[in-house]
């Protein structure tokens, strides 16, 4: 007998809004229970039935909807332990002797692939590919939602799912009565396609011998600690299933646009590379990640998402009067909402946003350069918290742990690295006496041997 705790989910919920009669009072349902029962207890596992919905009203929100809404919840709710979840329609009966599927999933989403009615199959795909943003779906990976194993890693998943649902609940509805091909089967896969998709890091690490800008980070030796950042990106990367993506060169010279600014054509990019991707997460290069780091591409609700600038205050504040007085009009927001740019995760809807950066920086450029140079109070940081404000982009603020930026301020930078005890992301930004970035080097390297070479 298996003791890995699995579980099979039936739906077993009588909709008020149909005709009994017609579906011979629901008793097949019964049928199903007992199967999947007998099935469950042959291999040790648990049946549950889904019984109670999170919307009272199942004649708008099927129970075939959101039934994919729920079920985490509804678990975790009766305490249900469980490594791996079998959702299946309350319509089928296992074989007597059906194999131990779980055994056969890889701990992957798993699905049989809907090969009956094709016609039915494309004109669903067809009549819901609007809502997806024309997306070209493959109808050879089209897969039916009546049986389909899934774990807790698919939690997200599932949400992208709902939040799709229930931003449109009106229109899909509306595209229920009208298609009727179904209701959740074919925007789930349009969902799980377009979420086979890989996050992003990237950053910049650009190495220039010849720098213009004195004191610039990118000249020469300055930049030699930065390969401890890349390595432990990819580590984390490689741990999280993202993929890290390094610039190394310049896209323009670094007297026609300054190279923090050049970090806003990453969409361009990446569809010039072809790569496809779900969300990006720009990183400074003198960044080093705890190879233990949750993965923050789950905990931004897919908004525009940053932490808090912890530094110095003075210089925030000089740097938001310098701005709004030199390029927007005195206008102000609330500086605890002002946020450090060395960590920052945005999706494909923020596209259009980076491209107002970019149109920002060419309509201002000698003007920012002026500004930059006569006050000292940064080059692309300020403007875009400005930006973001005045454009009004969602965003979702972090806790400092996930951007650890001015260490040397709060008292973070000593050699038993308390730092790495009270957070995840250490940015070595903000070091006084830092000569030719030596600091940076000593401290990138140590925390960096120490968290992953001990």
């Amino acid at each position: 007998m298996n003791h890995t705790k699995n579980v099979v989910i039936i739906p077993i919920i009588i909709p008020k809004d149909k005709d009994l009669d017609k579906f011979g009072g629901w008793r097949w349902m019964e049928y199903s229970k007992q199967a999947w029962q007998y099935w469950c207890d042959k291999h040790g596992y648990e049946l549950v039935i889904y019984d109670t919905p999170s919307i009272k009203d199942t004649s708008r929100f099927r129970v075939t909807v959101q039934r994919w809404f729920d079920i985490f919840d509804f678990l975790d709710e009766r305490n249900i332990k469980y490594n791996q979840i079998a959702m299946v329609d309350a319509s089928s009966i296992p074989k007597w002797d059906c194999p131990d599927f779980f055994e056969l999933t890889d701990n992957k989403l798993t699905v049989g692939i809907e090969n009956d009615n094709l016609a039915w199959v494309y004109e669903g795909v067809q009549g819901y590919k609007h809502m997806f943003d024309d997306y070209e779906l493959d109808i050879n990976k089209y897969f039916c939602s009546s049986f389909v194993i899934f774990n807790k890693s698919h939690r997200e998943l599932f949400m992208k799912f709902k939040d799709k649902y229930m931003e449109n609940a009106d229109e899909f509805i509306e595209l229920q009565k009208t298609v009727r091909r179904g209701t959740c089967q074919t925007p789930l896969n349009y969902v799980v396609q377009m979420s086979d998709k890989k996050n992003i890091v990237f950053m910049l690490n650009i190495k220039m011998n010849n720098s213009e800008l004195e004191g610039d980070r990118w000249r020469g030796s300055r930049s030699d600690p930065y390969i401890y950042s890349v390595n432990s990106w990819q580590k984390w990367c490689d741990k999280n299933n993202a993929e890290l993506f390094v610039i190394d060169e310049l896209l323009l010279p670094n007297e026609e646009m300054a190279i923090p600014w050049q970090k806003f054509y990453i969409f361009d990019i990446l569809e010039a590379n072809e790569i496809d991707y779900d969300q990006i997460m720009y990183v400074d290069a003198d960044t080093i990640v705890h190879p233990n780091c949750p993965n923050v591409f789950e905990m931004t609700d897919r908004k525009y998402t940053f932490v808090h600038n912890e530094g110095s205050y003075d210089w925030i504040l000089r740097s938001m009067e310098n701005y709004s007085k030199y390029f927007f009009d005195g206008y102000m927001f609330d500086w605890w909402h002002y946020y450090n740019a060395g960590l920052e995760i945005y999706n494909e809807k923020h596209r259009g946003f980076a491209n107002k950066v970019i149109d920002f920086y060419n309509n201002n450029k000698e003007n920012l350069m002026k500004v930059e140079r006569a006050f000292h109070c940064g080059t692309v940081q300020t403007p875009v918290n400005f930006l973001i404000h005045l454009e009004n982009i969602e965003y979702k603020l972090l806790p400092y742990e996930y951007n650890m930026a001015d260490m040397n301020r709060k008292e973070l930078l000593r050699d038993d690295l308390a730092f790495t005890k009270v957070g995840w992301v250490y940015h070595f930004s903000g070091i006084p006496n830092n000569t030719n970035n030596t600091l940076t080097h000593h401290w990138m390297k140590k925390t960096y041997e120490v968290l992953y070479e001990s």
